[in-house]
C-alpha cells in the first residue's frame, strides 16, 4: 500500500474502478457524518484507508475500513482493533500491544474530547499499522502507518499533559474514584458488548487514577444451564475482562470464577437472570 500521500495529507484522492464495492466506498466516504468531531475524524481517516486498499484490490481490508468509516459516520466511535483481531507476527505483538495500551490510555483519559482530530488519526493509523503488520511484507508501509500513529498520539498525549498535571489539585475537590465495577454479559456469551466495553474504559480510567496494587476480576453466570458448563463460562468471562484490562496497560489483574454459585439475585435453578451474568471488578 502506497501510504506516503496518506501520511502527508490524510486524505488522498485516487482514480479507481467503479465496481459495486468501490461505489459503496465512495458513498460512505461522501456521506454526511452525524457524529461529533472525533467521530467525523474517524469517518474521514477510515474512508481514506478504504480508498487506499481499494486501489490495490485488497477488498477484505477495504471492506473493513469502509465499515469502520460507515459506523463513525453514524455517530458510533468504536475503539481500535483488539490484538487478537489479526494474525500479527509473534515478534511484533509486544510492540503493538504497548502502542495500543498507550492509545487506550489517551482515549480513556479524554483524548477524543481534548484533541479529537489527532485522536481519530491515532486510532485509524493504529488499525492501519495492524493491517500492514499482519501482511508483513511492505516495510515502508508498516513504518509509515507506525510513524503517523506516533505523531498523532504524541500530540494527544501532549494536550492531555496539563490536565494530568492539574489532577492532584482537583482531586481534593472531587469525590473518590469508584473501586468496584460490574461488567454484564449477554446470555450464554463471554464476549464484550458495547456497554461492557464502555465499563471497561471506565475501569481503566479509574485504575490509572487510583493505582491499585491489584485488581480482582470474578466471573459469574446465571442459573440457566448445567453447573459445570456455567463454571467454564464464568472462567471465560473473567478472562475476557482481564484481557481487555491488560490491553489497556493494566497488568495487576487476578481472576477468580464462581459459575452460578454466587448469584447477585437469587433465582430458581434453570432461570435466566441478566443481573447474574456478570464479572465483578474490585480494586485492592
Amino acid at each position: 500500500m502506497k501510504l506516503k500521500s496518506l501520511i502527508i495529507t490524510g486524505a488522498s484522492a485516487l482514480v479507481l474502478s467503479a465496481c459495486a464495492g468501490g461505489a459503496d466506498i465512495d458513498a460512505v466516504r461522501n456521506a454526511a457524518s452525524k457524529g461529533n468531531t472525533f467521530q467525523q475524524g474517524l469517518h474521514r481517516e477510515y474512508s481514506s484507508l478504504a480508498v487506499m486498499e481499494r486501489s490495490e484490490a485488497d477488498w477484505s481490508d477495504a471492506d473493513f475500513f469502509n465499515e469502520r468509516a460507515r459506523s463513525a459516520s453514524m455517530g458510533k466511535a468504536g475503539g481500535p482493533q483488539n490484538m487478537n483481531a489479526r494474525d500479527i507476527p509473534a515478534d511484533k505483538v509486544r510492540t503493538l500491544s504497548k502502542a495500543r495500551a498507550r492509545l487506550m490510555r489517551a482515549l480513556d483519559n479524554g483524548g477524543a474530547n481534548v484533541l479529537p482530530q489527532a485522536a481519530a488519526r491515532a486510532q485509524a493509523m493504529f488499525d492501519c499499522w495492524m493491517q500492514e503488520q499482519e501482511e508483513n511484507f511492505q516495510a515502508d508501509d508498516i513504518a509509515a502507518c507506525r510513524a503517523a500513529f506516533d505523531v498523532a498520539l504524541k500530540a494527544v498525549e501532549s494536550a492531555l499533559e496539563p490536565i494530568r498535571m492539574a489532577k492532584p489539585v482537583m482531586k481534593k475537590m472531587a469525590p473518590p474514584a469508584p473501586k468496584s465495577f460490574i461488567v454484564y454479559f449477554d446470555f450464554d456469551k463471554f464476549s464484550l458488548n458495547g456497554v461492557a466495553n464502555s465499563v471497561i474504559s471506565q475501569i481503566a480510567a479509574s485504575a490509572y487514577s487510583a493505582k491499585p496494587k491489584s485488581i480482582s476480576v470474578g466471573g459469574h453466570t446465571d442459573r440457566a444451564g448445567a453447573n459445570g458448563y456455567n463454571y467454564v463460562l464464568s472462567i471465560k468471562r473473567a478472562r475476557t475482562v482481564a484481557k481487555a484490562l491488560s490491553e489497556r496497560g493494566l497488568s495487576q489483574v487476578k481472576t477468580s470464577n464462581f459459575g452460578e454459585t454466587k448469584p447477585w439475585m437469587g433465582t430458581a435453578d434453570g432461570t435466566r437472570q441478566a443481573l447474574n451474568r456478570r464479572v465483578e471488578v474490585n480494586f485492592k
